[in-house]
């Protein structure tokens, strides 16, 4: 039976997921094994644009409680969703913070992740 890996987060531009027996497009074990790294790769960098809203909005003596860390993954992924129409759109503006090329990050690798899906080849 083929399952889907859950996603961490829900931007549009990596609405895809891992289907687990990998059969279809993506049946051989070196494209298997790019898409994994991408999503490792996406994900560590979804946890990049998470991490300075995080000090910004919280100190170590206010810690962040579990209410606080989901408003802060939201904030996160409103960001990257929010990147990715833009870019769509042809309008990203340049880059000019931390947080707009960690976002212009995410959304490379988002968008790599996509071509291998869709071409069912590694993007290397």
């Amino acid at each position: 039976m083929c399952q889907l890996i859950k996603k961490r987060h829900s931007s549009p531009a990596c609405q895809y997921r891992v289907p687990t027996c990998w059969s279809g497009q993506v049946s051989d074990s070196s494209r298997k094994h790019k898409l994994e790294k991408l999503y490792q790769a996406r994900d560590a960098k979804f946890d990049e644009i998470v991490s300075p809203l995080y000090r910004k909005l919280y100190s170590a003596l206010r810690p962040a409680t579990a209410a606080d860390r989901q408003y802060i993954i939201e904030e996160a992924e409103e960001f990257t969703n929010n990147w990715a129409v833009a870019e769509v759109d042809k309008r990203r503006p340049e880059l000019s913070t931390a947080l707009q090329l960690l976002l212009s990050e995410h959304q490379e690798i988002c968008e790599r992740i996509i071509r291998v899906l869709d071409t069912g080849q590694s993007d290397d």
